[in-house]
């Protein structure tokens, strides 16, 4: 970061210009140059810097995005593989009791006749 170049004898000048005496536009210099010495700019190097940095992190979350949105996808396909083979089952076992409660039937019936 650089620091904010400040011309003090320039806004000196402009302020007794302006009508201010020595004391007052040296107070006023003075007051302003604590201001900005505290203060830092960003420079054209750190804004590129800055850029950069931003542009590489975005393309690491768009990789990173990629990768989940790849595995949350891999994922859905197996629960739903997973679901259709429980209904298999669930079915299979729905028709395995009307079997053997149509032949428990069709056995009561005969025994009856």
């Amino acid at each position: 970061m650089a620091t904010t170049a400040f011309d003090t004898l320039k806004v000196s000048q402009d302020l007794k210009a302006a009508g201010f005496n020595e004391v007052q536009a040296g107070a006023i210099v003075r007051s302003m140059a604590g201001a900005f010495q505290d203060r830092m700019i960003a420079a054209r190097t750190d804004i590129d810097k800055l850029r950069a940095f931003t542009v590489s992190e975005f393309a690491a979350v768009r990789v990173e995005i990629d990768s989940l949105r790849a595995s949350t996808t891999a994922d859905i396909a197996n629960l739903k593989a997973e679901i259709f083979r429980a209904l298999w089952i669930q079915g299979a076992g729905i028709f395995g009791i009307h079997l053997a409660i149509g032949g428990l039937l069709f056995a009561a019936i005969r025994f009856l006749n």
